[in-house]
């Protein structure tokens, strides 16, 4: 494909294939025709380069410091690189259901071989139900091939999701424009005293939900979000403008 250069791997699993192309400054994860997962700089590859992953990053904003944090969903593992190196005080728990994405990750996308990643071939349900660890941040981005993994829009799955933040903890959902009409926001308010959402462009639908009070006015918010984009080596103030609670 124009653009995403030359395929330099791919590999079979029961899901699908598994596609790594490289155009000498960037490589992108594909799971098949027109269906690019992610992508990092080869010089760079904590730096965000989709605006989807950006915009979840902007719960940064309202929890800046976190000890523990669950990513739901690997792909290239462009969201994991940069809250890694965004906190060094943070550990992350990575939920990926396909060891080949996995093994691609590593390989060729550049995700940290530290102790402070530990990386989970899973389920995300089952894992939610399994696990008894509470985290600060839970990011949940669970796509395929097909499309979104339909237990992300289920209350089910968001109520396992919940029971797995701590009191001040943060729910991070990337959805696609057309999944409002799961009408999510009714079940995160039931169980969040605050929900966001950050439209971003025509496809990706990002909210952000906590039962932490958030006291960042605009002026505020605009200050911090200049030291944030300072810390990070990348900015997040185009996604910013779209961020805005829901009452």
């Amino acid at each position: 494909m124009v653009g995403i250069g030359k395929e330099i791997d791919q590999r079979y699993d029961e899901f699908g294939p598994v596609q790594v192309f490289d155009n000498g400054n960037k490589r992108t994860l594909m799971f098949g025709a027109n269906d690019e997962q992610g992508c990092v700089l080869k010089q760079s590859p904590h730096i965000a380069q989709f605006d989807y992953i950006r915009a979840m990053m902007l719960v940064l904003l309202f929890k800046s410091q976190s000890e523990r944090c669950l990513l739901l969903g690997l792909g290239s593992g462009a969201l994991a690189t940069a809250l890694f190196y965004a906190d060094h005080n943070t550990h992350l728990d990575v939920v990926e259901l396909r060891q080949a994405v996995i093994d691609v990750a590593y390989r060729y996308f550049y995700l940290p071989q530290d102790e402070r990643i530990r990386v989970f071939n899973a389920d995300a349900g089952e894992f939610l139900q399994t696990e008894p660890e509470q985290y600060d941040l839970l990011f949940s981005d669970l796509y395929h091939a097909q499309g979104m993994d339909v237990q992300q829009g289920s209350s089910r799955f968001l109520n396992r999701c919940v029971a797995r933040l701590r009191t001040d903890g943060w729910l991070v959902l990337n959805y696609w424009q057309n999944h409002r009409r799961l009408d999510v926001v009714s079940q995160l308010k039931m169980q969040f005293r605050q929900v966001w959402s950050v439209s971003v462009g025509k496809d990706n639908w990002i909210l952000l939900a906590s039962n932490s009070p958030v006291a960042l006015d605009k002026n505020q918010r605009k200050v911090q979000l200049k030291a944030l984009n300072a810390r990070l080596g990348f900015s997040l103030s185009k996604v910013s403008r779209q961020l805005s609670a829901l009452v």
